[in-house]
């Protein structure tokens, strides 16, 4: 999704209104689309066929409700890369960060492991850092329906 995963992206250039290029946007993490003239063409209007209108909106929101779906079975693969991006910002040897995704019935558990000299960075001070890292999963389980649990490895 680019260099900034936190942004939510609405392209209003360039979007057709197939099945195909609609999965793409959402994929690459675009939240809504834009269509314009794609959508609703000249010819339409023109004929006043107002009934073709609605029926190639209707098929467009379809589309967008698959692309949607099928979307949200790579949340929480999100919040693993969300946890790995993290982690990787705070440490000296990001190409050390490794992270392990264990589901269960209602949670799952992400396992952390970094260079042993960088443990500090992602514990912080008290527990600090490891906390708000903690406190970031809690809200996205919120709006995932999902519990997520942090694990710090400390060997291995």
């Amino acid at each position: 999704m680019g260099p900034l995963p936190w942004t939510r992206i609405m392209p209003t250039g360039g979007v057709e209104p197939t099945k195909e290029d609609i999965a793409r946007w959402m994929k690459a993490g675009a939240v809504c689309l834009g269509m314009g003239s794609n959508l609703i063409s000249k010819d339409f209007i023109s004929a006043e066929n107002y009934d073709g209108i609605r029926d190639k909106v209707a098929t467009v929101l379809q589309f967008v409700r698959e692309a949607r779906s099928e979307h949200e079975i790579v949340k929480e693969v999100t919040v693993k890369e969300l946890v790995e991006l993290i982690a990787k910002a705070l440490v000296d040897q990001p190409d050390r960060v490794l992270v392990s995704q264990l589901e269960g019935e209602q949670t799952t558990i992400l396992e952390l492991k970094v260079a042993p000299e960088d443990l500090g960075k992602v514990i912080g001070k008290q527990g600090r850092t490891a906390r708000a890292i903690r406190i970031i999963l809690g809200a996205a389980g919120m709006k995932l329906k999902r519990r997520f649990n942090l694990e710090i490895i400390e060997k291995g």
